[in-house]
């Protein structure tokens, strides 16, 4: 549940993905999903297809749950239980990890292209230039959807900088 199948590289698609490599592909999706992509693809829950979590119902007993997209499901198996629950499908899409395990997920795939990326380093002395710029750039009519910027301020305290 930690990666995916790689075998989209070569058929140079992609699904969204975080952009930090520490967080795990659930949490990711539970929490939204922020991704380089989100100006022309949207939050990455978005682009869930399926979920399959495990939850426990009052019994005690662990009882697995395929949540579609407005679907009904068609598997099958004597090992699982297979049944379409639109307000936990709702909740799973950026609502949190409340509401069972994820035990696997399938997303809608992407052309992708190929991908740049830097990290520009300016002064803090120049922090009202730089918030001047990004809010012109995000407000721009033009804006380029394939562009994805992130600003971050970081304060070191030895350097009282």
């Amino acid at each position: 549940m930690y990666s995916y199948n790689g075998n989209t590289d070569h058929h140079n698609i992609t699904v969204a993905g975080a952009r930090n490599g520490g967080v795990g592909i659930a949490g990711f999706l539970l929490q939204d999903g922020i991704s380089f992509y989100a100006p022309r693809r949207g939050l990455g829950c978005d682009d869930v297809v399926n979920f399959e979590v495990s939850v426990n119902n009052r019994s005690g007993m662990e009882n697995f749950l395929t949540l579609l997209s407005g679907r009904p499901c068609v598997r099958k198996s004597h090992q699982r239980q297979c049944q379409f629950n639109s307000g936990l499908w709702k909740a799973l899409k950026g609502g949190g990890n409340r509401f069972g395990v994820i035990t696997r997920v399938d997303m809608t795939t992407f052309d992708q292209g190929d991908l740049f990326g830097g990290f520009p380093d300016r002064e803090i002395e120049s922090k009202a230039e730089v918030i001047e710029d990004l809010g012109a750039l995000a407000s721009d009519p033009n804006y380029d959807i394939y562009a994805s910027i992130i600003a971050g301020f970081t304060y070191v305290s030895a350097l009282n900088a």
